[in-house]
């Protein structure tokens, strides 16, 4: 797969190119160095081919929508605007210092309902709001994932899983806008506009994507000398873990606690890559 004129070529995942009527006036990013964020979403629906056709075309009602990409249950590419043109995904949304990601960023769809209603006889369906007519959407209990969201305002517990055709899709679209683009953020829609959206959902693998696409790579590039991992421990009382080597990434688990044991993977600045039961970025200061 290649990036050729803002599209997305070369892989039989490719779907047939069709533009959506839903961008701005002009549709350019404002300047060569956008964009540089990549938010992940997903479509509340069950078919990427009914989220295509809803993100392409202007609604009498004016609650208009769209995205760069669908991507489908087998890992199937929908590509609906080039990538140097600006879509409207994002909507309100704030994230360290910034307004408006509409502005900023590429918009990637998920064929996926989200959240779920359960019932006692071990159903699970897609939700009230998202039902049409008489006929939900049924999932059976090896399609249903039970995960708390990390925002805790979000209770909810029972979601619809990804499949690893749409993981697998993700990431390397992510690897390669990283390589075109000037990407600095790969942020789910649940983190810019975290009171009122919960897509991706907790079943989806941001924090791993944004490490791997972001972080590692990043390393490899500033510092072609070899790192050596070593063993250490933690030299404080509580120690936070987070997806990204600064104070505005998130959490992604509970602190690491005085004396945890852990393996020092990488080093970007003031910070270490570490490994215990998962993979994150602490502040190197507190780790002997």
């Amino acid at each position: 797969m290649e990036i050729k004129d803002h599209k997305l070529q070369n892989d039989l995942r490719i779907q047939p190119y069709s533009q959506t009527e839903c961008l701005s006036k002009p549709p350019e990013f404002a300047n060569e160095k956008l964009p540089d964020a990549i938010i992940i979403h997903y479509t509340a629906m069950n078919k990427a081919e009914d989220a295509v056709n809803s993100l392409m075309h202007l609604k009498a009602n004016g609650k208009n929508a769209s995205a760069h990409l669908v991507i489908g249950k087998q890992g199937q590419i929908y590509q609906l605007a080039p990538f140097n043109y600006k879509t409207w995904h994002a909507g309100t949304s704030f994230y360290n210092g910034r307004a408006g990601y509409n502005n900023f960023s590429i918009g990637i769809e998920i064929a996926n309902l989200g959240w779920l209603e359960s019932y006692d006889d071990g159903k699970f369906f897609s939700r009230f709001d998202l039902m049409q007519g008489a006929h939900p959407v049924k999932r059976g209990p090896d399609e249903v994932v039970k995960k708390r969201h990390k925002n805790p305002h979000i209770t909810k517990e029972y979601w619809d899983k990804y499949t690893p055709e749409q993981i697998n899709a993700v990431q390397e679209i992510c690897d390669l806008l990283s390589q075109r683009y000037h990407i600095k953020e790969i942020l789910g829609h649940d983190e810019i506009a975290p009171d009122r959206k919960q897509d991706p959902g907790p079943d989806f693998p941001i924090e791993l994507i944004r490490n791997e696409v972001l972080y590692s790579n990043r390393e490899e590039e500033k510092d072609p000398d070899t790192f050596e991992p070593f063993t250490a421990k933690v030299d404080t009382a509580k120690l936070n873990i987070r997806s990204g080597p600064g104070v505005n990434d998130p959490k992604i688990a509970n602190p690491l606690i005085f004396g945890k044991e852990l393996t020092v993977l990488e080093k970007a600045g003031e910070w270490y890559k570490v490994k215990t039961e998962i993979e994150g970025w602490v502040n190197a200061k507190y780790v002997k």
